[in-house]
């Protein structure tokens, strides 16, 4: 949870799921919007994804071999919400020359073994995601303030659903919460929550949580972006959106 110096009154939701702010929450990460024909729930299966050709060429193969994704669908159809969401889709090529070199070396040897290419690994995260906002509990369908523990009106919402991710991760959801302060109505409490879903094979490999999801890896974090492990990288979101909003 943080504080920051503006009255909860005054948030203006629509501004934080727009391209502009979407690009500030992770600088290490780039991004791109897309539509509900671009997301890979419908295009798996039916040819090569041209999608995250933006990125680094060669990085991201795995999309490709998607076959079948309605299971990533959610509770509502993404992207369907212009005004109130934003879809984008992300890459983050791990540049370290370590992780770059450990990859190569895993297809490599993979690709004696296995004649399957969604058997290989990429050399980065890429994603698709959506953002929405609400303006009230009732809206939103929840009890949020019960989870944050925060006795004080909830005047908005913003909730980025990670609905496809190339590997380690299956889906990821962030939830931020933005209350009055309980004592000083020109102050906003801002609470962040997260929750991952992992591949099984990435679920066995306990040195990937350590590495990736926790952020322990001295090969490659970054101590600020995704690669810092899932909890940072959740903070930090938050701390962009307050920084956004103070401004």
């Amino acid at each position: 949870q943080l504080t920051i110096n503006k009255a909860a009154s005054a948030i203006n939701l629509p501004n934080l799921i727009k391209e502009d702010t979407i690009k500030k929450l992770d600088v290490e990460i780039a991004h791109r919007a897309i539509t509900a024909q671009q997301i890979m729930p419908a295009v798996a299966g039916k040819g090569p994804v041209p999608n995250f050709n933006w990125c680094d060429k060669g990085y991201f193969n795995l999309p490709n071999f998607e076959q079948e994704l309605t299971h990533l669908k959610g509770d509502h159809e993404w992207c369907s919400q212009p005004g109130r969401a934003t879809c984008w889709e992300s890459c983050y090529p791990f540049k370290s020359p370590l992780w770059y070199g450990g990859v190569a070396t895993y297809n490599a040897l993979k690709s004696k073994v296995s004649s399957n290419p969604a058997d290989l690994k990429d050399y980065g995260i890429a994603m698709q995601s959506e953002a929405r906002y609400f303006v009230s509990e009732a809206e939103y369908g929840l009890n949020v303030a019960s989870m944050t523990r925060i006795n004080a009106p909830v005047r908005g919402i913003v909730e980025l659903n990670i609905f496809y991710i190339n590997q380690v991760m299956q889906y990821g959801k962030i939830v931020v919460v933005f209350q009055e302060h309980p004592t000083n109505a020109q102050l906003t409490v801002i609470t962040s929550f997260a929750a991952i879903g992992i591949r099984t094979k990435t679920w066995k490999q306990r040195s990937i949580i350590r590495d990736i999801l926790q952020g322990k890896s001295t090969a490659f974090n970054t101590r600020t972006g995704i690669t810092a492990g899932i909890p940072v990288f959740t903070k930090n979101i938050a701390t962009s959106l307050a920084a956004e909003l103070e401004k």
